[in-house]
């Protein structure tokens, strides 16, 4: 019966992180803003896409990034107070929440991609946990 639990937890994790990745995170061209801000809020988080909220030109937005094991990957780790350029793309969820889709994210002169500049999926699309499937 753990084995089934296990099973169950994992599978979930990865249906989580591809449907979020196929879906683009809301990701439109047309809506892309760079934005210089603040991070107010950063949590861990260990199923779904990483979020973190920042302050921008007196703004509040809830930014998307990628599963917790890509931001490990490529080695970013988000904190409160962390001065960051975001590019990406602006959305409203259905309970009006500001998001942003991340494109990239630079702090301290140092850029983080998100998504493949031709296509704009997601560069962690297709891979688990940090490996190709």
């Amino acid at each position: 019966m753990p084995g089934y639990i296990v099973i169950t937890v994992t599978f979930l994790f990865v249906l989580v992180s591809n449907v979020w990745a196929d879906d683009d995170g809301g990701y439109d061209v047309n809506t892309e803003v760079t934005l210089t801000g603040v991070v107010t809020e950063a949590d861990e988080a260990m199923m779904g896409p990483y979020v973190f909220t920042m302050v921008a030109q007196d703004k509040t937005y809830k930014v998307l990034t990628g599963p917790w094991w890509y931001l490990k990957q490529i080695g970013l780790a988000v904190r409160v107070g962390m001065k960051v350029e975001i590019t990406g793309s602006k959305f409203y969820n259905k309970k009006g929440v500001l998001y942003i889709a991340a494109y990239s994210i630079t702090e301290d002169s140092k850029t983080y991609r998100f998504r493949d500049g031709n296509s704009q999926m997601p560069l962690w699309h297709g891979h688990g946990n940090g490996r190709q499937r």
